[in-house]
């Protein structure tokens, strides 16, 4: 049998860079009858056999191939001796594949037989085996990857729960993405106690990333502050460490939007959520969020509506009793919320864990993905699409949402970095035997399962999960918290990589949160011939018990420039970047309202920047928004005299 390999790197061969996508979607059955499929391949005609098998190479170097299917039926050479080959590939019965929720195996660079005759081809991973951070055992919850010594390589922090006896959390110093040292006399290491998870942000906006850990069962929460030079001190003064409850997760986000981040903590029994006010937290004891007297697991913040305030989602245990539907509450924009009773989210049932918000259908608006544990529907986790104004439709077919398991930790990351989000989702067992799920995205709001490699075959009890580019070679690695009963070691998976394009970006706040958390960027570039626009906010926590690192990551395929990047802060300014290069660690700081030249500070050339501008057809601000110094929506004359008058007379601050 001869097999001819095509790769998609010949410029005439029309692939997505997961080309193998559109094959895989084809042969699972989409329609009825044979499906005839059309390629161009610059090769000479005498190299080529109709009968042959044909193995598509995808940009990751593995190969698509189908024994059965993928057969050249005829040739059709041209006189420049290009030959388009026509590929007939049936449909593919029940028995074998069930249309949109197929498994998946994984290639690597071999065109032998599938003996499912499925196939799909997805990042690779290396599973670590050295390194104190994957030989510590213990029964641990709550995964953070985070920078606390600012040297852009993110580092570990792992909570703990062993009970009673209480154990250790775990911080690892990343030595340059080679290794892992583990920090042991620091206060944040200390305490041995049952802590859940931590979240982590700059809460006093000095640069320094600080940590709020949450415990359970009956004791108080612990906040860190960072000192810097790799030192935290514990604060112990404040309601927000000295009120007693059973707190199950934690996360950070400023929802009144004045430039610090503020905090909720889920409880079993009432939540609590903390206002920082130029950093002292007072609790808010008004409101639905703070008054509700229910249990309660992950909570996680994001913009569901684009209205550039932070919402909220709360998981919930328990079925079949109203109050224990999941929670969404809407942000007013005053410091209020109201909640959501109407839509799916909030009214369908079962123990939900947490909820992981992405935009993985690139339509600009942020989707949520729930992990659950129910026996008395098998588990299924739940999907919903944001329909752009408000409402979210439940998705109901295919792997994500069909695949059984105790769901606890999740994330979304673009594994392949092909400009989509993919899947990750941590499924934890009494007993040690659960496998977890990652799920690639093929487009059109189809996901396949991968089903080979350590990362989806090593068994043992998950619990939170999160990525980040721990190494710093443009792919997303993960880290997962092992929790069966201490005698269990936690996974590091790295990220092989592919040819793919890919953006790290990381943000720092001004007027917003120096963390910037809340800020979503939209990066816009033509991948595969298409122009696509993807969409990321930077968030505290995902899933139950995780928390990615803060920078955001971007695939790109096939793009070798980015053509926009917008990037829109807490604060209301939006900042553009216009052909962006691709594979390269970016850091954007957030521009200051009235420093229209871009030069870092406002003083009197900003003023003469702005004049030349309204007047006399000067050079157009690179950001717009920040010209707009008295926040009337309006760029005229009035902003320059409220910049004068800021200067020189002692005015109000610009606002924009």
């Amino acid at each position: 049998m001869k097999t001819l390999k095509i790769s998609p790197r010949f410029k005439n061969v029309r692939f997505r860079p997961s080309a193998f996508s559109v094959l895989v979607r084809l042969a699972l059955g989409i329609g009825t009858g044979p499906r005839r499929l059309i390629y161009l391949c610059r090769q000479k005609a005498d190299q080529i056999t109709a009968g042959w098998f044909l193995a598509i190479i995808s940009f990751l170097g593995g190969s698509l191939f189908m024994k059965r299917f993928n057969k050249i039926s005829a040739l059709v050479v041209t006189a420049a001796g290009i030959c388009w080959l026509i590929v007939a590939i049936p449909q593919i019965g029940r028995s074998e594949s069930t249309a949109g929720s197929a498994e998946y195996a994984q290639t690597r660079g071999s065109s032998e037989t599938d003996t499912n005759n499925r196939a799909v081809l997805f990042a690779e991973f290396t599973k670590i085996t050295e390194g104190i951070q994957v030989n510590d055992c213990a029964s641990s919850a709550g995964i953070a990857w985070i920078d606390y010594d600012n040297d852009n390589y993110p580092d570990l922090y792992v909570t703990n729960i062993v009970y009673p006896a209480g154990q250790q959390n775990f911080l690892y110093h990343n030595n340059g993405g080679e290794s892992f040292t583990k920090i042991t006399d620091q206060i944040i290491t200390s305490p041995y106690d049952y802590s859940r998870t931590s979240t982590w942000g700059d809460y006093d906006n000095d640069g320094l990333i600080d940590a709020f850990v949450s415990n359970w069962p009956a004791q108080v929460n612990y906040l860190y502050h960072n000192e810097g030079g790799a030192t935290f001190s514990r604060v112990t003064s404040g309601v927000i460490v000295t009120e007693i409850k059973w707190s199950t997760a934690a996360a950070w986000a400023d929802y009144d939007n004045d430039g610090d981040l503020d905090i909720i903590v889920s409880n079993y029994g009432t939540n609590s959520l903390f206002r920082n006010d130029n950093g002292t937290f007072n609790k808010v004891t008004t409101g639905e969020i703070a008054t509700d007297n229910y249990n309660t697991y992950g909570v996680s913040w994001a913009d569901y509506d684009n209205d550039n305030d932070q919402d909220l989602f709360i998981a919930v245990p328990g079925e079949d009793n109203p109050n224990n539907f999941n929670r969404l509450f809407k942000n007013l924009g005053d410091g209020t919320f109201e909640r959501i009773l109407a839509g799916n989210i909030v009214n369908d049932t079962g123990t939900s864990f947490g909820g992981s918000w992405g935009d993985y259908d690139n339509d600009g608006d942020l989707d949520l993905f729930v992990t659950k544990v129910c026996p008395n529907d098998a588990g299924n986790n739940f999907l919903y699409a944001n329909n752009g104004d408000g409402t979210f439709t439940r998705v109901t077919e295919g792997v994500v949402v069909t695949d059984g398991g105790y769901s606890f930790g999740s994330f979304w990351g673009d594994f392949d970095n092909d400009g989509d989000l993919d899947l990750f989702v941590a499924n934890y067992t009494w007993n040690g035997e659960s496998r977890d799920y990652l799920y690639e995205n093929i487009g059109g709001g189809e996901f396949a399962k991968v089903i080979e490699g350590d990362i989806v075959n090593d068994t043992g009890s998950s619990y939170g999960a999160a990525c980040a580019d721990y190494d710093r070679d443009g792919d997303l690695d993960l880290f997962i918290a092992k929790c069966t009963n201490g005698n269990e070691n936690n996974a590091l998976y790295a990220n092989n990589g592919n040819e793919n394009n890919w953006l790290n970006l990381k943000c720092v706040g001004s007027l917003s949160n120096r963390s910037a958390i809340g800020t979503k960027v939209r990066a816009k570039a033509v991948i595969g011939g298409e122009e696509i626009w993807q969409m990321r906010e930077i968030s505290s926590q995902t899933g139950y018990c995780g928390q990615n690192e803060l920078n955001v990551h971007f695939g790109f395929g096939d793009a070798m420039v980015i053509d926009t990047l917008k990037i829109e802060w807490p604060s209301g300014i939006s900042q553009y970047l216009y052909g962006v290069g691709v594979n390269q660690f970016m850091t954007v700081t957030e521009p200051l309202c009235g420093d229209i030249d871009g030069g870092g500070t406002i003083n009197i050339l900003d003023i003469t920047f702005l004049i030349n501008y309204i007047y006399k057809g000067g050079q157009v601000p690179q950001n717009l928004s920040v010209c707009d110094a008295d926040g009337s929506s309006i760029i005229n004359i009035l902003d320059v005299t409220y910049l004068i008058k800021y200067l020189y007379k002692g005015g109000a601050s610009p606002v924009c």
